[in-house]
């Protein structure tokens, strides 16, 4: 098992860019291998889908450790658990906006899509248009 991270390698290399999102970046302190990190990777599509699933492994492992006290010192891991999940839930929501998951779609502003959605039958056309009462006689 080995652990790496090279700041200088981290626009060209998905594991460092993981490592990043995650905060795993402290080698007196590491959190997954590489080969975790780089299963994961070949299990989602993007890199930010990869991250949370990584957040949700390390929360997992935090969950299963008991919080400490040990002479006034309190560790607690269940915490770290917690903050490793928001983490995830953050990440992949980002990830959600970025890829316009959600958006909204101001229609209308392009003549070609105006006049697509209107020639479509399986659409929903407007209840009012304008020019709609301009050939009424009184």
């Amino acid at each position: 098992m080995s652990w790496s991270y090279d700041v200088s390698q981290l626009q060209a290399s998905p594991l460092f860019q993981i490592r990043y999102l995650i905060g795993d970046t402290d080698e007196k302190e590491q959190l997954l291998q590489d080969e975790e990190i780089n299963f994961t990777l070949d299990q989602y599509k993007s890199t930010d889908q990869a991250a949370a699933a990584c957040c949700e492994n390390i929360a997992g492992q935090f969950s299963r450790m008991p919080d400490q006290d040990a002479g006034g010192l309190r560790q607690d891991l269940s915490q770290k658990s917690e903050q490793y999940l928001k983490l995830a839930e953050k990440i992949r929501s980002r990830a959600s906006s970025s890829l316009g998951v959600g958006a909204f779609y101001a229609g209308g502003i392009n003549k070609a899509d105006d006049v697509k959605y209107r020639s479509d039958p399986t659409i929903n056309q407007p209840r009012f248009i304008r020019g709609m009462f301009n050939d009424r006689q009184f």
